[in-house]
C-alpha cells in the first residue's frame, strides 16, 4: 500500500482543478510511521480517513483514528506483521 494525504479538511482551502470543479482525496488506511512522530498529534496522513459523497452536498471527511495513539498503531502494525 501506500498513503494519501486525506482532505481537505475543515480547516484546509479547497484543492481546486484547472478545469473546475474540487479535488478530494480519502486519505489511506495504511500506518506508515515515516510520516508520523510519537507523542505528536495526528497529522494529515493519519490513516483511518472516511469520505462521505451526498447528492446535495460537497465531500465530508469523518476521521475515524483520531482517538488512537502512534503507540496504539505502532502495536497493532507489529500485531498484525506476526500473522
Amino acid at each position: 500500500g501506500h498513503t494519501h494525504r486525506g482532505g481537505p479538511y475543515e480547516h484546509d482551502p479547497a484543492w481546486p482543478l484547472a478545469g473546475g470543479g474540487t479535488q478530494h482525496n480519502t486519505g489511506s488506511w495504511v500506518f506508515a510511521s515515516a510520516f508520523h512522530t510519537p507523542g505528536v498529534p495526528p497529522n494529515s496522513y493519519w490513516p483511518g480517513t472516511v469520505t462521505w459523497l451526498e447528492d446535495t452536498c460537497p465531500p465530508t471527511h469523518k476521521r475515524l483514528l483520531l482517538d488512537r495513539s502512534y503507540d496504539d498503531l505502532i502495536d497493532l502494525t507489529r500485531r498484525a506483521s506476526r500473522r
